[in-house]
């Protein structure tokens, strides 16, 4: 097969290469919007993770985060600098990331209700049971409800949700 340019002139296996070469790579300007774009997404980051912390984080455990990935101290002087012990640390570690967790999800479940089709009393049975934690009997005592009651709403919330109607 006979590949030419604009001009009708045949390519070359190397021109043709060259081409290829060439139209892989990307302009100056697509760099610089490619550039923008990550910047942008890194900011949204910073700003999601510097509220979290403010949200979701105890003094101690602000502190232990400051010092663990901002100033990206090991363990040893992370103890030291908060005068507890390691296994301290540890617990900061995993009790600051649990924080962050329920943190992200509550905000998740937020956006989501606003988006789904809900009465206020599923809205409020969605938020006792996924952000509150609480079982399907503590929501029904402080509803005034029954337990039965309670679930059967919850399948109807649930099917409501993953069903087509929603996006």
């Amino acid at each position: 097969m006979r590949v030419e340019d604009a001009n009708g002139e045949a390519l070359t296996h190397f021109e043709l290469k060259v081409r290829e070469k060439i139209a892989c790579v990307s302009s100056p300007f697509e760099e610089l919007a490619r550039k923008e774009e990550e910047e942008n997404r890194s900011e949204e980051v910073r700003n999601t993770l510097r509220d979290l912390v403010e949200k979701a984080l105890t003094e101690k455990q602000k502190a232990w985060f400051h010092l663990a990935y901002v100033e990206e101290l090991p363990d040893i002087e992370i103890a030291d600098r908060l005068g507890v012990t390691l296994r301290r640390v540890s617990s900061l570690r995993t009790s600051a990331l649990k924080a962050f967790k329920r943190a992200y999800e509550r905000d998740r479940i937020k956006q989501f209700l606003n988006t789904c089709d809900l009465t206020e009393k599923q809205r409020l049975m969605v938020q006792l049971r996924f952000e509150e934690r609480l079982s399907c009997p503590e929501i029904a005592n402080r509803l005034g409800l029954t337990l039965r009651g309670v679930e059967d709403m919850l399948n109807r919330i649930r099917k409501k949700i993953f069903s087509r109607e929603n996006p």
